[in-house]
């Protein structure tokens, strides 16, 4: 099974893991969900850190349980 958005698509990788696959500079990249989840976390980082104008090494992150509507 594969959902094609715009700019990427998820296909299942082993074991029914979700896989993305984007295209950059013309070559297609496979990344699994942990791997794009880390690479939000660090450039979250990098512009906390370029607002604060100092290294940032212990944070928390918090996030909701639900992502509906109510």
């Amino acid at each position: 099974m594969t959902s094609s958005y715009d700019h990427f698509k998820v296909t299942l990788g082993q074991a029914a893991k979700p896989k993305i696959v984007v295209n950059y500079i013309g070559e297609d990249t496979t990344f699994v969900v942990e791997e794009t989840s880390s690479m939000v976390l660090i450039k979250m980082k990098e512009t906390v850190e370029a607002f604060l104008g100092t290294t940032v090494k212990d944070t928390i992150v918090i996030a909701r349980a639900y992502f509906n509507d109510s």
